[in-house]
């Protein structure tokens, strides 16, 4: 049930009565590779600040917690989302394009396959979103 509720999602943009297996297997593995890029960014960056807090209370005579803190989340914090949001960009582009090559070779494969003279094949492609 959860899976064909999942599988609605129209996360490439495509035509919703025209969403193939292709477009289906790769929203899953653009959902499982970004929550799989979430959870070791999130871990290592933890250790980082952990460490970096550690280092920075021992100084506690010349910083304040306040001011330790301040320095993390514009040191870490910053980085850490502009480098998920690079990983998503990439990601989702990658899988989005992946997903209309191998419809395109899917739909050309059967169009040969089941053409009696193919020789005689003319393929017109009215939109293209990318």
């Amino acid at each position: 049930m959860c899976i064909n509720i999942i599988s609605k999602i129209n996360l490439f943009n495509r035509d919703p009565t025209k969403i193939t297996k292709t477009d289906i297997i790769c929203s899953y593995l653009f959902i499982i590779s970004f929550l799989c890029i979430i959870i070791f960014y999130t871990r290592q960056y933890y250790y980082i600040i952990k460490h970096d807090l550690e280092l920075c209370n021992k100084n506690h005579i010349q910083h304040s917690y306040k001011s330790c803190l301040n320095t993390e989340i514009s040191v870490i914090i910053v980085p850490y989302i502009g480098v998920l949001y690079g990983f998503f960009q990439t990601l989702y582009k990658t899988l989005d394009l992946s997903a209309f090559v191998i419809n395109c070779i899917c739909c050309c494969t059967s169009i040969i396959k089941n053409n009696p003279n193919p020789n005689d094949i003319k393929i017109e492609m009215n939109t293209i979103n990318i």
